[in-house]
């Protein structure tokens, strides 16, 4: 546990427990007193003089001998250490995990954003493509207006909205 032995030896175990560890271990000995089963091994936690915990692993057994008082026999193992890494891994792995969404909503904006100005320099381009065509056959005209018009609905779809002012003016921003 930390503390010297000669100190631990004989003292009142109490005193290293919080309420809730205490609950933990009358439980354990009502258990083992009816002889029911319970869950094996426990976890248990110890509180060291300087205040730092201790997780200590136990299995339980009861002894007894004849009509002597039974005996309470512990074997624990301390797991504080792995319980630290395994903390620290699981923090760890939630960072790698946060930054990676980051990464994704960063990536996926910068793909809208790139894809969005695309299609408005496209839909710009068909518009100065059919204002400088000069006699488009009305097919082609109505063709262009079509397809410029399939450009802007598609923006529009991206959260982006697109007004004409005049036809030489194009606006353009997100919603």
């Amino acid at each position: 546990m930390g503390d010297p032995l000669e100190e631990i030896i004989g003292s009142d175990i109490r005193q290293y427990m919080s309420a809730e560890d205490m609950e933990t271990a009358r439980h354990v000995r009502r258990q083992l007193l009816l002889g029911q089963s319970f869950t094996q091994p426990y976890e248990q936690k110890l509180t060291r003089k300087d205040k730092s915990d201790v997780i200590l692993m136990l299995s339980s057994n009861m002894v007894k001998h004849g009509d002597d008082p039974p005996v309470f026999e512990h074997v624990a193992r301390d797991v504080t250490r792995e319980r630290r890494m395994q903390d620290n891994l699981r923090h760890y792995v939630q960072q790698i995990t946060r930054i990676q969404e980051e990464e994704r909503n960063r990536i996926s904006r910068d793909l809208h954003d790139d894809t969005a100005q695309a299609l408005y320099v496209l839909r710009r381009q068909v518009d100065n493509f059919a204002r400088s065509a000069g006699d488009l056959p009305l097919e082609a005209t109505i063709f262009l207006k079509g397809l410029g018009e399939q450009i802007k609905s598609i923006l529009q779809g991206y959260g982006v909205s697109v007004r004409t002012y005049d036809r030489r003016c194009w606006m353009i921003w997100a919603f």
